[in-house]
């Protein structure tokens, strides 16, 4: 299955482009909001989770197994923390590097070979990168809700979030919100590796 993984980096790019204008002139109309994630990546697939033998609770959510790296709680915070820096991008990153290598610590080898290989080919994500960390700008992601644990093994699991992708300017230190984009969702599939959670793929 083509992996997705990647296209978040690339809507997160574009996700800056209104940005752009807003730090460039203060006197100049706000632009067409930017695509949502969903929008920017190709039509996903079924979810390829692995299934689990794990018995369901009475609510139908699958049951973590007993062992620690299963513990829902851990797979909440990785998915989460993944999400907010894949999808955060500008100030104080200068390059498209910058931006990768705070990635990588939070994924599996294979599942950032891939958002590497998109990332050098999409020459949209170092322009905006830099023109935005030039003007002090960021688009950074607002999650919403709680995030949702849809299957999980000990090996294995699945984390659903929604979000709102916010873009920013730093002023005297402290950021200000331009503008806030519609409601998103992105789903996300961790592997237990070392001892910790990591993103292996994304849609």
């Amino acid at each position: 299955m083509k992996t997705r993984i990647s296209m978040l980096a690339a809507a997160a790019a574009i996700a800056t482009m209104p940005l752009l204008a807003a730090c460039g002139s203060s006197d100049q109309p706000p632009s067409p909001s930017a695509p949502a994630a969903s929008q920017v990546a190709s039509p996903a697939a079924a979810s390829s989770a692995p299934a689990t033998d794990t018995p369901a609770t009475p609510s139908g959510a699958p049951t973590p197994s007993s062992e620690p790296s299963a513990d829902t709680g851990e797979i909440e915070d990785a998915a989460e923390k993944w999400v907010k820096t894949a999808l955060t991008l500008g100030y104080p990153d200068t390059s498209a590097k910058a931006y990768l290598a705070r990635l990588e610590p939070l994924m599996t080898k294979t599942g950032f070979a891939k958002v590497e290989k998109q990332a050098k080919a999409t020459k949209s994500l170092e322009a905006g990168i830099k023109t935005l960390s030039k003007n002090r700008g960021r688009s950074t992601p607002k999650l919403i809700g709680d995030t949702k644990v849809s299957s999980a093994t000990a090996e294995k699991a699945t984390a659903e979030i929604d979000y709102q992708l916010t873009q920013q300017q730093q002023t005297d230190g402290k950021w200000k919100t331009l503008r806030s984009n519609a409601k998103d969702d992105v789903k996300v599939t961790l592997v237990y590796e070392g001892g910790k959670w990591l993103v292996d793929d994304a849609f």
